[in-house]
C-alpha cells in the first residue's frame, strides 16, 4: 500500500499523463487503459482501511514488478474494494461521447446490481472514472436501476465524476490525510438529492458538492 509521499506524487503523475497533462520526465504510458485502472488502484490503497486484501481490490493482473500486465477481464468491475462500511466498486474509461454510452452505461449499472447482491447487508457505492461525462451516460446513472434475471429490481448508487476532478480529489486527500469515511461522505454527498434534480442539475449538484467538500 501506499506509505510515502514520494509514492503518491508518482501515482498522481501517471493520472495526470492519462489526463493528457504535459508534464517533465513524465513516465511513457503504452497501454492507457490499463494504467488508468493500476493508477487509480494504487491511488486509492494510499487511503488505507481496506477490509480486504490489496491484490484482492483489484482485478487486473501485475507483472513482478506490480505495472499492470492489462486490463480487468470483462464480468466485473475494475476494482472492488471492500472498507468497514462500505464496498467502493470503481469503473474507469478512456471512452467519450456517444462511445461512452454505448460502452458503459449498461455494464456499469450491472456490475454494480451485481456487488450490491454479493455484499448483501453493505452499502454499495459506484465511482465512474472517465475523461469527461457524456449527459446521456449521467442520466442513466442518475436513475440507475437494474433488473435480475427473476425481474428483481435494484436501484444501484453511481457517482460520475471526471479525471481531472478525480486527481483534484485525491490531492486533497493526500494533502489533507483524509480517510475512507471522509470519501464515503464525499460520494453520499454527491448521491443526495439526484431524484429531485434532472440530469443537468445533478451535475451540477455534483460539482458543487466537490467544491464544498474540498473548501473543508
Amino acid at each position: 500500500r501506499l506509505k510515502t509521499e514520494q509514492e503518491k506524487l508518482k501515482t498522481l503523475q501517471y493520472l495526470k499523463v492519462l489526463n493528457g497533462e504535459k508534464i517533465s520526465g513524465a513516465p511513457v504510458i503504452d497501454d492507457k487503459p490499463a494504467y488508468l485502472e493500476w493508477a487509480t488502484w494504487r491511488a486509492l490503497l494510499a487511503i488505507n482501511d481496506l477490509v480486504c486484501k490489496a491484490y484482492e481490490s483489484r482485478r487486473f493482473p501485475v507483472d513482478h514488478d506490480f505495472y499492470p500486465r492489462f486490463t480487468a477481464p470483462g464480468g466485473g468491475s475494475d476494482l472492488v474494494i471492500e472498507y468497514k462500511e462500505f464496498v467502493l466498486i470503481v469503473e474507469v474509461t478512456l471512452t467519450t461521447s456517444s462511445r461512452q454510452m454505448s460502452a458503459e452505461s449498461e455494464p456499469v449499472r450491472r456490475h454494480t446490481a451485481e456487488y450490491v447482491k454479493q455484499f448483501a447487508g453493505k452499502e454499495v457505492i459506484c465511482l465512474f472514472i472517465a475523461p469527461n461525462i457524456d449527459n446521456n451516460v449521467l442520466h442513466f446513472f442518475r436513475d440507475a436501476i437494474w433488473y435480475d434475471n427473476e425481474g428483481k429490481e435494484c436501484r444501484v448508487d453511481i457517482v460520475p465524476i471526471n479525471l481531472p476532478t478525480v486527481i483534484k480529489i485525491f490531492e486533497h486527500i493526500y494533502r489533507k490525510e483524509l480517510k475512507r469515511t471522509d470519501l464515503y461522505f464525499l460520494l453520499k454527498s454527491c448521491l443526495s438529492y439526484r431524484d429531485a434534480l434532472k440530469t443537468p442539475q445533478w451535475s451540477e449538484h455534483i460539482k458543487e458538492s466537490i467544491a464544498q467538500w474540498m473548501s473543508t
